[in-house]
């Protein structure tokens, strides 16, 4: 709510559809099985934008070995979509106290998130543009 968004306007969904043992991250064969099932629900939900929380979810959407510290802060074209990384919020949890050269964790998700409200801003602005281009007078039609 502290970007303006209600958490029935947010989808939340994971790379693979169980969790690894000992939370490790996912195997490769496990994200290939996993995969395709991410991809439909992207496309049923339609989401305007995807937000990756934390290094893997990045680096397998993204498919590139760049860590989070690099990719956060701006936006990926991802399926016809933009894909916007983050850190895991427990990694900021994680973070919290302990001072980092630049911003901590917690304070680039604030700022990740101050980007997407800008990018939905900016999606709600064109398709209000878009919808009233198409809202033309109607004509009273005869009946010959």
């Amino acid at each position: 709510e502290g970007i303006g968004l209600r958490r029935q306007d947010v989808y939340i969904c994971n790379l693979i559809k169980s969790k690894p043992p000992g939370n490790r991250d996912p195997q490769p064969d496990e994200i290939d099985a996993c995969r395709p099932w991410l991809d439909a629900q992207i496309r049923l939900v339609d989401p305007r934008v995807v937000v990756t929380l934390g290094n893997f979810a990045a680096k397998t959407l993204l498919d590139t070995t760049t860590g989070i510290t690099r990719l956060r802060g701006r936006t990926y074209p991802f399926q016809g979509r933009q894909l916007l990384p983050t850190f895991h919020p427990a990694a900021a949890l994680h973070a919290q106290g302990r001072r980092t050269a630049g911003p901590s964790p917690l304070e680039a998700m604030e700022d990740d998130f101050r980007i997407l409200a800008e990018l939905l801003a900016a999606r709600r602005a064109d398709e209000d543009e878009a919808r009233a281009g198409d809202e033309r007078p109607s004509e009273q039609l005869g009946l010959f």
